[in-house]
């Protein structure tokens, strides 16, 4: 490496820098718009040491986004603090849910999943997994509705279009709107789709 204008050499840091330039990269430009020299060109490596350390493009993609939270652990507080305060578990879910897509964090993770899978059917069917194997599959065993994966997945839509209108296409007044505002809306739907109507139904 020594000896390439404008590049650095190999060190503690170079993997974290990648890391750092293809979340940027793939939140901002998309899966098709992100490139593996582009991501060299700004961590300041060679792309050999892009492959390197992370292999494929795919293989990139999913190491960088992996959701920057524990979902199981997401699920275990929500249904807690449900049971703790005799408050609706589709409210107490739709209030991290909120909250969540509101820390920088997540909000760049979640939308650069969206944007990729939108875009790009390899992408697209390492999400699938992704989603249906760490989030659907582990929030249907905690409630007991493992025997019924569509409600899963329809709750997870009702997530992801929030990810497209908030942060994503910003449809006035939601990225601005009040958090009890949102959780008033959206918790019956997660109840409706997770637990069911009854007033009494609970995880």
């Amino acid at each position: 490496m020594a000896g390439v204008r404008g590049r650095r050499p190999a060190g503690s840091t170079t993997r974290d820098d990648i890391a750092t330039a293809a979340k940027r990269q793939f939140a901002d430009l998309g899966y098709p718009g992100t490139t593996i020299r582009s991501i060299a060109r700004e961590a300041r490596v060679d792309p050999r040491l892009v492959t390197h350390y992370f292999g494929t493009k795919q293989d990139l993609f999913m190491a960088v986004f992996d959701l920057p939270i524990v979902p199981e652990r997401l699920f275990d507080d929500s249904i807690a603090e449900a049971a703790a305060s005799g408050a609706p578990f589709g409210n107490v879910f739709a209030r991290h849910v909120v909250r969540l897509l509101r820390t920088p964090e997540f909000g760049q993770a979640a939308s650069g999943l969206l944007r990729a899978a939108a875009t790009e059917p390899a992408a697209a069917a390492l999400i699938s997994a992704f989603i249906s194997e760490r989030i659907i599959g582990p929030l249907l065993a905690r409630i007991g509705r493992e025997s019924e994966p569509l409600r899963g997945v329809l709750a997870g839509s009702q997530v992801a279009g929030l990810v497209l209108a908030m942060l994503v296409v910003q449809v006035d007044p939601l990225p601005r709107a009040e958090e009890d505002d949102l959780v008033d809306l959206l918790g019956p739907v997660f109840q409706h789709y997770l637990v069911g109507t009854g007033p009494d139904r609970r995880p």
